[in-house]
C-alpha cells in the first residue's frame, strides 16, 4: 500500500486504447461503446505472481462469491509489464508465456486481465512502467475497465487488522463511485472482510443507475458528512470520524434539500432506524463510518 502510494497515480494500462479518449457518456448506458456502466471491481494480484497464481486467484474470486458480487477484473501490479521499447504497445513478462491460454481461462470464469501501472519509466521496486505507452492499445489485455479511472490505489487486506478502518474505505468509495481493487491474500481473508466486499446494498449504492459521483458536504475537524444522490431519489449519507476517539457526527436534512420527517436506514447493518425529523445524529466510531440511506 505504502509502495502504491509513493508512486505516481496508478493507472491501468486495459485504458490505453486509442490515442483519441472517448468522451464522457450522457447519464445512459453507453451502447457498444465499451465503457464501464458501473465502477470497477477487482482484485490486484502480488507483483510476483505468475500465470499459475492468477488461475488459483481467479478459481478463489469464483468459489468465493465475490466474481458474482462484480469482482471481476484481475490486475497485474508492476511486475506484469515486460522489458520493451517505447515503440508499440506493452506486452507480458516472461513469466506469462501463454497469455492467450491465461485470458481464455480468466474469461471463461467470467473474469477480465489488465495492467495496473504508473506513467514513469520505472516502478518504485525497478519494474517497467507505462512512460510513452499511454495512447497505445494492449496487445494482451482488450479488457476496459472505462470511465471509472479515479482513485485506483487499492485496498490492502493484508493490513486491515480494523475493521472500522476498511469499513470507512468502502464507504467513501461506493458514496465516490470510485473503483474499488483489493491487494492482498485472498485465501486468508477472514469472514468478515469478505462479507464488508460483497454487501449487497453496499453495492446497490456503488452502482447506482443515476452514475452521479458523491461529494463532501460538511467537515468540522476529524467529522465529516459525504452525501451522494441516488436515482431513486433517495440520499445515501456517510458520517465519517477520522478521529482517534468517537464521536457524534450530524447530517441535517437542509443539506440534502429535504424537510420534515424522515426515514433512515443503516446500510451496513441492514436495519431501519425510523423516522427523524430535520436530521439524524450518530456516534461513530474513531476511524470509522455509518453509511446511511435517507428515503425522501
Amino acid at each position: 500500500m505504502i509502495r502504491s502510494l509513493l508512486c505516481l497515480s496508478l493507472i491501468v494500462a486495459a485504458l490505453f486504447a486509442d490515442s483519441q479518449k472517448a468522451p464522457l457518456p450522457a447519464l445512459t448506458a453507453p451502447s457498444g461503446s465499451g465503457l464501464a456502466c458501473t465502477p470497477p471491481r477487482g482484485w490486484v494480484a502480488d507483483s510476483k505472481s505468475d500465470e499459475k497464481a492468477l488461475r488459483r486467484l481467479a478459481d478463489a474470486l469464483v468459489s468465493s462469491g465475490l466474481r458474482d458480487a462484480g469482482y471481476t477484473y484481475i490486475l497485474l501490479d508492476d511486475g506484469g509489464p515486460g522489458e520493451q521499447s517505447t515503440e508499440g504497445p506493452r506486452h507480458l513478462n516472461a513469466r506469462f508465456p501463454n497469455k492467450e491460454a491465461l485470458e481464455s481461462y480468466l474469461h471463461s470464469k467470467g473474469l477480465k486481465l489488465g495492467l495496473m501501472s504508473a506513467p514513469g519509466r520505472r516502478a518504485c521496486d525497478g519494474f517497467p512502467e507505462a512512460l510513452k505507452h499511454g495512447d497505445r492499445e494492449p496487445p494482451t489485455s482488450p479488457d476496459r475497465p472505462g470511465l471509472y479511472d479515479s482513485n485506483l490505489v487499492p485496498i490492502d487486506i493484508g493490513s486491515s487488522t480494523e475493521t472500522a478502518r476498511l469499513r470507512t474505505e468502502i464507504t467513501l468509495r461506493a458514496i465516490l463511485a470510485a473503483p474499488v481493487f483489493v491487494r492482498g491474500r485472498i485465501d486468508k481473508m477472514p469472514p468478515p472482510v469478505r462479507e464488508m466486499l460483497s454487501h449487497p446494498e453496499v453495492i446497490a449504492i456503488h452502482n447506482d443507475p443515476l452514475r452521479r459521483q458523491g461529494y463532501r458536504e460538511w467537515q468540522d475537524g476529524h467529522r465529516e458528512v459525504w452525501v451522494r444522490r441516488l436515482a431513486s431519489g433517495d440520499w445515501a449519507v456517510a458520517l465519517v470520524n477520522r478521529g482517534t476517539a468517537p464521536a457524534r457526527v450530524s447530517v441535517t436534512w437542509g443539506e440534502l434539500k429535504l424537510y420534515g420527517s424522515l426515514p433512515v436506514r443503516d446500510v451496513w447493518a441492514r436495519r431501519n432506524l425510523g423516522q427523524f425529523v430535520d436530521a439524524y445524529t450518530a456516534e461513530v466510531p474513531a476511524g470509522g463510518a455509518v453509511l446511511l440511506k435517507v428515503m425522501k
